[in-house]
């Protein structure tokens, strides 16, 4: 490799020449990637590893390794380093870069169609359109073309150079590259050139046609002879005018190229003959015979531009038995020494260029005279060399960027610039294929059903896993990410309990709360999480209600709460730590009763609905129904309590501050139902009047000094009614918040009379619609978690911590009522492993890896894991579940299993949680939550290289 102090002495002489004051610094830029295949004739510099290349002005300005690239900064000048510096970094870590493919036979130039044998006088270029678009051709990595004039005659014009991209006004790189002959049997027998006379009239002869020639093969470089001879001397048909001859003559005379299409082995002889004789440049086109002279060629040292026989997108015609039949050579071993570029297949397409190169590096051509054969010698026999080709400085900056290796099947286009603007690119959020040495389905995909594929790839689209397997399907355009040997692929990791985006409120809510209200696009908190490989939290409140609280899984990363959300409620939260293990089946048992009443009620909707329907589609009559109760009614009765507690009665209230413009004032009466001495006691009450018109009632609990209670009326734009938390403060005076969706005011109470208001209520409500259709049940927010539970969609997530609390739980949720169970924390739990394991119970283990009994330390996950106890992970925490990785890590360091370790962050929680449709596991139809990992997590020194969510890579 030369040396670091001449690339930067050239790079500051090209920076003078192309990145002047009147280029901006946006105009140019970095691009880094695994591999730069530059083409420089200098081998050691032929392909770069971990490559940068910088690109000023549409050119070239120098292509180094990342080292070298530090290098040239470390001793350039301060002005060049700046300059530098200042350029925007595009990063293809995963990508090959190569030039763009040069295709020497194209008939973008819209072939020649006329009558005369030698026609010297057609361009091209001339009939390439400038303006056009070419996306199918740079779609498949073709930047540059040949444009033909044709083969259909001896001489058919002149050929040309363009770029399918780019400017209009630059899209042409020779306007004359060459001079086509071709001696192909269609330039046989052409027909006779006449030339009708304009304007006809009747006095005006039509003169003769002139017979032309080739007749045969022997005399077709004859004719071409003659034409030059003539066209030298400057003879004319007396009686017509052709500006073909002069255009032969000057062709001829500023020794313009000859590019001479042949494919049999005579002809091939002769066309080296004829350019030798002359004194020529020139080149073949063809060759199928080329193997059969190929000593001839060496010898001549005449370029060649080779062109398939066989295509790719149909079969072709059938040879038959005729044993002068044109056929390919059997390979490319006889062709050594000479000069090769490839061509499209013949009858095929521009764009199958890379696809005749593959099949040409495995017919005895070779890798590298393959990928060259497609750019650099293709541009140096058209001539255009320095420009296009290679990237080398002052070349142009076409070049590709590919998915994987140029020769690869599986390999796409990504993106292909000319003159250093992005002229192709494939739609965004298209497929992506993973492929590393170790995949860990989590599935038992793999070979004998475990869980790992050595050396798979894994085929993502719209943010789901479509395949997983030694291989997959590569689409077209799709984006490859190679993590290499080493890396290791895994589910994306699951933090089975943690408070992500709580910021520390601590408060305690009910079933009726729901958290995808707050989850909005991530926040440098959640991404912190993501980060580390935490793909997936059970985001859980701090404080849980004794009538249970929700808790959602989201995802540590997305653009959005659709994407974001993946399931809420998820699960209910219920905590009985603290209980006495004689009350925890109550505790338990009364919240389920609620819930399953509000179930009831549904399950006879759902009931009545069927029969409805199955009725009308007999034709029977439909009962219309009717009203139940009457409009609705409320007697107050007043009398004197005996006994007065400390809520009942008429309260003088007023609500203000937040966000109220003015003080609204209430007037709320409130009836406690059963003694107070009963701990947890239910309030009913309404507010009879106030200020702005509304009245409602009021249902809660009220325990010790704390009034919590729902105001059943509607805020408009508000789904959820307000909530009202308040304590006594003192004898017959509350203070505390009203809060609706989020915002809070504050509320004041007194209590002006201690009289029992009894209160009762006949709802009005019909069952069923005009028609006789059932109408359904009033949603509540509050026993839509338990009614999931009761469903068996949703697990119930308990904590407890004594192996007595253990036992009333498995009695009351998983032997009496058959629900889907979790234990949270579970100190106790070895006691009951037996049970847990059968039952396939999972317990979600302390953040804390190392326990106490009796006084000796034990590894809580290990324990269980060992007597077959699913287990899963939690940080408890915020932000700080990045660290949960380590923390398993050091419970496998303790003696845990790696791969149980590894069960237990993905699959087992995912099915503890029931979210194990949606994530946990790498197989077809899960979301694409990967993690790759530089070796497995949890044997070794480790590190997460790239984490994707929903398909798409979160960016370090």
């Amino acid at each position: 490799m030369r040396s670091t102090t001449s690339i930067t002495a050239l790079g500051i002489m090209l920076l003078a020449t192309i990145a002047p004051a009147e280029t901006p610094i946006n105009d140019s830029f970095l691009i880094r990637a695994g591999r730069i295949l530059t083409l420089d004739i200098d081998p050691d510099r032929w392909e770069i590893e971990d490559g940068v290349m910088a690109v000023a002005g549409g050119q070239v300005l120098f292509v180094a390794s990342a080292d070298g690239y530090a290098k040239i900064l470390d001793e350039s000048d301060v002005e060049y380093r700046a300059f530098l510096r200042a350029l925007p970094v595009l990063e293809f870590p995963d990508a090959t870069i190569m030039p763009g493919m040069v295709a020497a036979i194209s008939d973008l130039g819209g072939s020649h169609r006329g009558d005369e044998s030698v026609a010297a006088g057609y361009r091209a270029t001339d009939a390439f359109d400038r303006y056009g678009n070419y996306a199918k051709q740079l779609a498949a990595g073709v930047t540059t073309v040949h444009v033909n004039p044709g083969t259909h005659r001896l001489v058919t014009g002149q050929g040309g150079v363009v770029k399918l991209g780019g400017p209009a006004r630059a899209r042409v790189l020779r306007s004359v590259s060459d001079l086509a002959v071709n001696l192909d049997p269609g330039s046989l027998n052409p027909p006779q050139d006449v030339t009708y006379p304009f304007p006809a009239s009747a006095d005006v002869p039509i003169v003769p046609g002139i017979r032309q020639r080739p007749a045969s093969r022997m005399g077709q470089l004859l004719a071409l002879q003659e034409a030059i001879d003539a066209a030298m001397a400057g003879k004319q048909h007396p009686q017509q005018f052709s500006l073909h001859g002069p255009a032969l003559a000057r062709a001829w005379k500023e020794k313009t190229p000859v590019r001479i299409r042949a494919d049999r082995a005579a002809n091939l002889l002769a066309a080296v003959k004829f350019l030798e004789e002359q004194d020529r440049d020139g080149y073949l086109v063809g060759g199928a015979e080329a193997g059969k002279v190929a000593d001839r060629l060496r010898e001549a040292k005449v370029p060649l531009v080779y062109q398939p026989r066989d295509r790719f997108r149909t079969t072709g015609g059938d040879l038959g038995s005729d044993p002068d039949a044109l056929d390919e050579a059997d390979g490319f071993d006889k062709l050594q020494g000479i000069k090769i570029a490839l061509a499209p297949p013949a009858g095929g397409m521009v764009a199958d260029l890379r696809l005749a190169a593959i099949r040409a590096a495995g017919n005895g051509l070779g890798r590298r005279r393959a990928i060259e054969a497609i750019t650099r010698t293709p541009a140096e026999i058209l001539g255009v060399d320095d420009r296009v080709g290679k990237l080398v400085q002052k070349a142009d900056a076409d070049f590709l960027v590919l998915s994987g290796d140029p020769l690869s099947v599986s390999s796409h286009v990504r993106r292909v610039y000319i003159n250093g603007g992005c002229v192709f690119q494939p739609p965004a959020n298209g497929p992506l294929v993973i492929k590393a040495g170790t995949i860990w389905t989590g599935s038992g995909l793999g070979l004998q059903g475990n869980n790992v594929i050595r050396n798979g790839q894994i085929l993502i689209e719209d943010g789901k896993i479509v395949a997983v397997g030694r291989s997959v399907p590569h689409p077209p355009f799709a984006r490859v990410i190679d993590a290499g040997p080493d890396a290791f692929v895994t589910p994306g990791l699951i933090d089975a309990h943690g408070h992500l985006g709580l910021r520390g409120d601590r408060s305690t809510v009910g079933n009726e709360i729901r958290f995808k209200r707050m989850i909005g696009v991530a926040d440098a908190a959640d991404l912190r999480v993501c980060r580390a490989g935490i793909t997936s939290v059970l985001m859980a409140p701090y404080g849980t209600s004794s009538s249970g609280s929700p808790g959602a899984v989201i995802k540590t990363a997305g653009t959005d709460r659709d994407r974001r959300v993946l399931r809420d409620p998820a699960v209910v939260l219920l905590d009985v730590s603290k209980a006495d293990p004689l009350t925890v089946a109550a505790a338990l048992d009364k919240p389920l009763a609620a819930g399953k009443k509000y179930l009831d009620s549904w399950v006879k909707y759902e009931k009545d609905l069927k029969e409805f329907l199955e009725k009308k589609e007999k034709g029977e009559t439909v009962d219309k129904g009717s009203v139940v109760g009457s409009n609705e009614t409320k007697k107050e009765e007043t009398k004197e309590e005996s006994d007065p507690d400390p809520i009942t009665g008429t309260w003088k209230a007023t609500v203000s501050g937040g966000p109220l413009p003015q003080t609204i004032t209430l007037t709320i009466v409130i009836q406690l139902i059963g003694p107070v001495t009963s701990g947890k006691t239910t309030v009913e009450g309404r507010i009879t009047e106030s200020n702005v018109g509304f009245t409602g009632r009021i249902s809660g609990t009220f325990e010790g000094k704390h009034l919590s209670a729902v105001i059943e009326v509607q805020v408009p734009g508000v789904d959820e009614p307000p909530k009202l938390e308040a304590d006594l403060v003192e004898d017959d005076q509350l203070k505390g918040k009203i809060l609706v969706a989020g915002v809070s005011a504050q509320f004041e109470a007194k209590r002006t009379d201690k009289k029992l208001v009894e209160i009762k209520v006949t709802r009005t409500r019909r069952t069923k619609a005009k028609d006789g259709r059932p109408l359904p049940p009033t949603v509540n927010e509050a026993m839509e978690p338990l009614k999931s539970l009761l469903e068996k969609k949703i697990p119930v997530v308990v904590k407890v911590s004594t192996p007595a609390q253990i036992r009333e739980v498995l009695a009351v949720l998983v032997d009496k009522h058959e629900l889907s169970v979790v234990l949270l924390g579970a100190e106790g739990a070895a006691v009951h492993a037996e049970k847990l394991a059968q039952k396939k119970v999972t317990v979600i283990v302390p953040p804390t890896v190392l326990r106490t009994r009796q006084y000796r330390e034990y590894n809580q996950a290990d324990v269980l894991a060992r007597r077959g106890v699913p287990i899963a992970f939690q940080s408890n925490v915020e932000d700080g579940a990045r660290h949960l990785p380590s923390v398993v890590l050091y419970a496998v360091e303790r003696g845990l299993d790696a791969d149980e370790a590894l069960t237990a962050l993905t699959i087992g929680a995912a099915k503890a949680l029931k979210i194990d449709d949606r994530v946990g596991s790498i197989e077809p139809g899960k979301d694409a939550d990967l993690v790759i990992f530089s070796s497995h997590p949890m044997t070794g020194p480790s590190r997460v290289r790239r984490v994707i969510v929903n398909g798409e890579e979160i960016r370090r």
